[in-house]
């Protein structure tokens, strides 16, 4: 009896550690499982930030040479800025050394003007006609000086054009100036989130190794786990088939004591009707079972 209850006591606590070590299982299966979808988290977290930070090196690249580019039509625009202004500087030079050459006191515009202004006063001022005769002569000498003019014209326009020039450059290195600012803006604006995407997708990729580790240990530890569990199970085996056994034996000796007692039972009864004696109910149930 003592052994029986000893196997029984074994056989609970072999059960009880298979339980704990099935649910282990199922732990682990399921560790195992948020694993793998953690892993693919980070997967498609990793794949997104790569595309992002592939656009950005792309539009990176594009603002790059965008900027290469007005850079180097800035740099073009003021050698001809410098250009204009040594022409510039030429030209008044010239201008300079014609009207010291010439002694010119005013330019060709302000001469016809004076021109204008004697002959109106010639027309409209009642004058003696030496007086007008006098300024009929000083219109012949302007008249005269006026060729004389044409070369300071010439240089004037051209010191016009040249003004007009240098602002014109002005105005577009100016343009050019606001557009490098804007794109050093942009840049360093992509600069900023490339820079944090890369820690980014650092971080996530160390996360990632952190999960690969845990996915490979969790292995081990369910391999570990299954093969306990089954030695567990075949350790199982033979103490039932132990206690199967003794109880099966049980079973069988109490069945051969209530045969042997049934049979004698049975004796007493058969002697009893041969001596004629009244059955009682158990006789009766004894002699039922008499073949």
């Amino acid at each position: 009896m003592d052994a029986k209850v000893e196997l029984k006591r074994e056989i609970e606590s072999q059960r009880k550690d298979i339980s704990s070590l099935k649910k282990k299982l199922d732990e682990q299966a399921h560790s195992k499982l948020g694993l793998y979808e953690k892993n693919r988290e980070y997967y498609l977290n990793l794949h997104s930030l790569i595309e992002r930070i592939t656009a950005i090196n792309k539009e990176h690249k594009e603002h790059s040479e965008r900027f290469k580019k007005i850079a180097s039509e800035k740099s073009m625009l003021y050698i001809e800025l410098d250009l204009c202004k040594a022409t510039l500087k030429e030209i008044n030079n010239s201008i300079s050394s014609l009207m010291e050459k010439h002694q010119f006191k005013m330019s060709s515009d302000s001469l016809q003007k004076r021109i204008e202004e004697i002959e109106y006063k010639i027309q409209t001022e009642v004058m003696s006609f030496e007086r007008e005769k006098e300024l009929n002569k000083i219109i012949k000498r302007m008249r005269i000086e006026i060729p004389k003019y044409a070369e300071l014209d010439s240089l004037i326009k051209k010191r016009k054009d040249a003004f007009e020039s240098i602002d014109n450059f002005k105005s577009k290195i100016a343009k050019l100036k606001d557009e490098i600012g804007d794109t050093k803006h942009i840049l360093r604006a992509l600069n900023k989130d490339r820079t944090a995407i890369s820690s980014e997708i650092e971080k996530i990729r160390d996360d990632k190794d952190k999960i690969r580790e845990s996915l490979k240990q969790t292995k081990v530890d369910i391999r570990t786990t299954k093969t306990i569990l089954k030695d567990k199970i075949m350790s199982l085996t033979p103490v039932s088939a132990r206690l199967d056994n003794m109880i099966s034996s049980e079973k069988n000796s109490k069945r051969a004591y209530e045969e042997r007692i049934t049979k004698r039972k049975q004796e007493e009864v058969k002697e009893k009707i041969r001596r004629g004696e009244k059955l009682t109910t158990e006789d009766l149930i004894a002699y039922q079972g008499i073949d």
